[in-house]
């Protein structure tokens, strides 16, 4: 599964994917997560099969989201970016990266799951959206290992 959003995120999309995970062993499936690591972990990320990879755009703004995450409460933090949404700097960033902010995730990304479909028996992949990056890690993995996709995107209007 490569959901952008993820626990300890608190998201619509986060509730949604986490309720699929859940079930999913139902079915016979046994979910094994990629999601980025710019919200944070769990302590339950092993055992889970929850795996995180970085985003260039963190690794830059590291120092600059620490001093704001200095200033605010414990609970708030995961779900604290480091540049706000209505700055001008985030408006800036929406117009230049396509298809949205997190594209920066996506090499980083794609080299984590291709460790993960080399190192497991992987013969599905499920993407969910918003954002749309995800859709993009998913394609580029299922180019490079002819697995089969599923697409989960939240309808619009």
């Amino acid at each position: 599964m490569l959901p952008y959003y993820y626990p300890p995120a608190d998201h619509a999309g986060t509730r949604r994917v986490t309720a699929f995970a859940k079930y999913l062993p139902e079915a016979g499936y046994r979910p094994i997560i990629l999601t980025t690591n710019i919200r944070g972990s769990t302590p339950s990320d092993t055992a889970q099969h929850i795996f995180r990879a970085d985003e260039i755009s963190s690794l830059l703004a590291r120092p600059y989201r620490a001093l704001r995450l200095r200033r605010m409460p414990q609970q708030q933090r995961a779900n604290a970016a480091a540049i706000a949404a209505d700055s001008w700097i985030s408006r800036m960033l929406m117009a230049c990266l396509i298809p949205d902010l997190h594209i920066t995730w996506y090499p980083l990304a794609v080299r984590q799951g291709l460790r993960l479909l080399r190192s497991r028996p992987i013969k599905l992949l499920f993407s969910s959206s918003p954002p749309t990056t995800s859709h993009l890690v998913a394609l580029r993995l299922k180019h490079l290992t002819c697995a089969t996709l599923v697409i989960l995107a939240r309808k619009r209007g």
